[in-house]
């Protein structure tokens, strides 16, 4: 009887695994934009698929404040940042809506968005 109970419990870890898999592989083959927002207003919307040959987009904000944001195919950051902790600048690239990349000192704020227009959210798949 123990026997079974292992063979079910496994097999439903095998299943859910691939399932997983399944979900995270077709995730990552959609096209997919990064928006880049200033003060809450869209600056610039990237297809991040379509990018040959890596370049920076400098923003100028108030009192001299600026961000260096990086875009190279597939993924974003921002590499320079004239706010005072350097959070932004520190954060991984992006590539796949799990999370934005935040500049509070300067307000810029990084987003993945899927293809069909919804911001990725790295929960509901859109």
């Amino acid at each position: 009887m123990k026997i079974k109970h292992w063979i079910i419990l496994f097999t439903g870890l095998i299943i859910l695994s691939l399932g997983a898999y399944y979900y995270t592989s077709t995730l990552s083959h959609t096209s997919k934009a990064a928006v880049i927002y200033q003060n809450g207003e869209v600056i610039r919307e990237i297809d991040l698929n379509t990018v040959a040959v890596p370049y920076s987009i400098d923003l100028d904000g108030e009192d001299g404040a600026y961000n260096r944001i990086y875009v190279e195919n597939g993924q974003i950051s921002i590499a320079e940042a004239s706010c005072p902790d350097q959070i932004c600048v520190a954060h991984k690239p992006i590539s796949d809506g799990v999370e934005p990349i935040v500049c509070l000192p300067n307000r810029v704020t990084v987003q993945i968005k899927s293809a069909e227009g919804d911001i990725a959210d790295g929960f509901g798949g859109g």
